[in-house]
């Protein structure tokens, strides 16, 4: 094997360590839903909840943290990155989700992944508006959701 792929293996392995060890944490916001007969969604041990359901704001639960490689387009540049920082968000509630901002703490910095226009009961990637590169030495810790 070369260099690049023992590399690449070891960086997939220490992310899937670092996702096992979110999943185990139950990182999440501290607003973790409980069935009180409402639509209230429970979590298990493959979700994250990431903001409860309010008045204004829908039920986020973040799936999977992953990379992505390829043409960024969020910023408009359309760079070519590798690596970079990707969540899978959900949208649980029964409203259209017009905007969230998602941060997490990795290491010292933050993860910044910005939402927008995401319907009721859909899915969608995100990415790390900063382009964060992951380096598999740290794991995500949830820190707010506006």
């Amino acid at each position: 094997m070369t260099n690049k792929k023992i590399l690449r293996i070891r960086r997939i392995i220490c992310f899937l360590f670092a996702v096992v060890l979110l999943m185990m944490t139950g990182c999440s916001s501290g607003s973790t839903s409980e069935d009180t007969g409402s639509d209230a969604q429970k979590t298990t041990s493959a979700d994250t909840v990431i903001v409860g359901s309010g008045a204004t704001s829908a039920d986020l639960y973040c799936l999977e943290f992953n990379t992505f490689s390829g043409i960024f387009v969020e910023d408009g540049k359309n760079e070519e990155v590798e690596n970079v920082a990707a969540i899978l968000v959900e949208n649980r509630s029964k409203a259209f989700l017009d905007r969230a901002t998602i941060t997490y703490k990795y290491g010292d910095k933050d993860a910044v992944f910005m939402l927008t226009g995401l319907p009721a009961g859909e899915k969608c990637w995100v990415m790390e508006q900063n382009k964060l590169v992951l380096d598999g030495k740290h794991s995500f810790e949830f820190k707010d959701c506006v």
